[in-house]
């Protein structure tokens, strides 16, 4: 994770969490270095409080969910395109704010929002 999760609320006050994957290729460039891919994911919920409580910058997880492309206005009007995951579960690789929590531990949301717009 590039950053901390970041809790919102929708204007129906449905909670939902962003955050920014950084996802190493598993081959080297023509510089002997790995290329990073960065995806922009969204969790619903009590999904995303669990990962808001368990993880934070620099933690590793693993995701299980959707890509979506979806449109929006942005405040000086323009229409603004976006693709992100949809996360529906996540394995917690390893822990920064809570060291009990084992690494087996699989979290799934089956009944998640969609975007209200």
């Amino acid at each position: 994770m590039t950053k901390d999760i970041e809790i919102r609320y929708t204007q129906n006050q449905k909670e939902v969490g962003s955050f920014d994957l950084a996802v190493n290729r598993n081959y080297k460039n023509a510089n002997g270095e790995y290329d990073t891919d960065f995806f922009k994911c969204i969790a619903w919920g009590n999904l995303a409080k669990t990962i808001q409580t368990y993880t934070s910058k620099g933690s590793q997880i693993a995701i299980e969910g959707r890509v979506e492309n979806r449109t929006y206005q942005a405040n000086d009007g323009t229409n603004r395109y976006v693709t992100e995951v949809v996360v529906e579960g996540v394995h917690l690789i390893d822990f920064k704010k809570n060291e009990t929590a084992t690494t087996d531990e699989v979290v799934r949301v089956d009944d998640f929002e969609q975007l209200p717009f």
